[in-house]
């Protein structure tokens, strides 16, 4: 940890904190009974968001930088359906059952807000635990890779071998065939030992995005570099599960972006593509995992279908609100901080340590389990509130924003590799809007590119190319003091 931080430096840090403080303390006190200084600490919060918007991109001139996507992405998920909840209340069966109110959903937008404030304030804190608090170089000229001739052997392999294993995981609960075809396979029921073969087949998506980088480093054209990343993302299609198959194609975008310059990525195109395709994505995968299968595409145009998603959506698909209600309604500290031994994975898979999901809870709570179980994405906010009450929200999100600031301080340092960087921002994004309970994921995927960029080549008998392009050239230009 550094500690050579002058004073002006802390006096400026320390000014930059007041006002968010400020509104976590305003939250606390809202949350903790005082319900009429929920508007002012409405209107404090958003304008401190705001601010801290326009300065991140000020700084850092960096607009996919890590903070302002948990801020926007925060916006969209829990402010939509906030303020959507303020008109009227939302007419879907799930919410009468779960008793929802308009209390629980003014609550939970406060709740959330005090998450996305203690994210700042993590963002803000003057402590740097690797990686020093210097200038940051420039956009592209930090982009760390340095990888051998020899990983695309390794990556190779191993999209074969993750493939192999998504293979037998579909195959030994229904015909590869009947998954592709109807979709459905996120409603089967998961046979005992099978999850090794899904565990393995993580090794798509980690060996894809460690072979996109290899293509951005040797500077391909840069819709070839997307070429593992969309075959990963396709293969995962089948089970259902939308945000996993997206994660290859994200992580190799927030690359893209690192080099977009030298790769001549039309941006702005891209961008226009992106708020275009990601809601198609989106409904189209609704109706594909809904039961029609192969038939949702014949559906895309269907006036009925899409009325229902753009009504669904803010609530459902794109918003998550409901959660943080459910968790108000449940109660704060409830689970004792069971839940946060997912942080312990995989010792939790050989010594019996007490666990409870938070998403499985308020459903158990508030709904009721039938013959299967399910869950809500309890989100980070929604499991800290659960395990350690309001305070442990302010804390939780706090040092997720620190650990968040630091990582990309080092990755725009060049300390981080551009690989692992980017399966860590995706997998810290998920772990912010689903649960904590993803953290044994991200590992496996980091340790699998680990594995593929360090000792792949090895075994494979390879001569690693000590030659690799660097890209660590470039003149420092903009100051790091957030």
């Amino acid at each position: 940890m550094n500690a050579g931080l002058d004073s002006r430096s802390i006096v400026t840090t320390l000014g930059r904190l007041y006002f968010p403080v400020l509104g976590c303390a305003l939250g606390w006190f809202a949350l903790s009974g005082m319900l009429w200084l929920l508007p002012v600490y409405f209107s404090v919060a958003y304008i401190i968001l705001g601010l801290t918007l326009v300065s991140v991109v000020r700084l850092s001139r960096d607009v996919l930088n890590p903070l302002l996507l948990v801020l926007c992405l925060g916006i969209i998920r829990f402010s939509v359906p906030g303020f959507l909840a303020l008109k009227s209340d939302p007419d879907f069966l799930i919410f009468q059952i779960m008793g929802l109110e308009r209390n629980e959903w003014i609550l939970g937008h406060a709740l959330a807000l005090a998450g996305l404030l203690g994210v700042v304030i993590g963002w803000l804190l003057p402590v740097q635990l690797f990686g020093s608090r210097q200038r940051l170089p420039p956009i592209g000229a930090s982009l760390n890779i340095g990888l051998s001739r020899s990983v695309p052997y390794a990556a190779s392999l191993g999209m074969l071998l993750g493939f192999a294993a998504l293979f037998v995981f579909v195959g030994s609960h229904v015909s590869v065939s009947e998954a592709v075809s109807t979709g459905e396979m996120r409603g089967t029921e998961i046979q005992e030992g099978t999850g090794k073969y899904f565990i393995l087949s993580f090794m798509l998506i980690a060996s894809s995005v460690v072979f996109s980088s290899y293509l951005i480093e040797r500077r391909h054209i840069w819709w070839v570099t997307c070429s593992p990343a969309i075959v990963a993302a396709v293969s995962f299609g089948v089970l259902g599960g939308r945000v996993r198959a997206f994660v290859p194609i994200a992580c190799v975008a927030l690359l893209l972006w690192y080099r977009r310059n030298e790769l001549k990525v039309p941006v702005r195109t891209g961008f226009a593509l992106a708020l275009v395709l990601l809601p198609v994505f989106s409904y189209v995968g609704q109706l594909y995992r809904g039961g029609l299968g192969v038939d949702a595409f014949s559906r895309i145009f269907s006036l009925s279908s899409l009325t229902e998603y753009v009504n669904y959506a803010p609530w459902l698909e794109w918003g998550q609100l409901h959660s943080l209600a459910g968790a108000i309604l449940v109660g704060p500290g409830v689970l004792e901080g069971r839940t946060f031994t997912a942080l312990l994975w995989p010792l939790t898979k050989f010594v019996d340590l007490p666990g409870k999901s938070a998403g499985v809870f308020i459903v158990q709570t508030l709904v009721g389990m039938g013959e299967r179980k399910w869950s809500l994405h309890a989100t980070l906010i929604g499991d800290a509130y659960l395990n350690f009450g309001i305070l442990g929200v302010f804390v939780v999100t706090a040092v997720f924003g620190l650990l968040l600031r630091n990582a990309y301080t080092a990755f725009r340092q060049g300390a981080i590799g551009a690989p692992y960087y980017s399966l860590a921002l995706v997998y810290s994004l998920r772990i912010f809007f689903e649960s904590v309970e993803k953290w044994g994921e991200g590992l496996v995927m980091i340790v699998f590119a680990f594995l593929l960029i360090k000792v792949g080549p090895r075994l494979l008998n390879i001569t690693p190319d000590r030659g690799s392009v660097s890209d660590n050239v470039g003149v420092v230009s903009n100051r790091y003091e957030y």
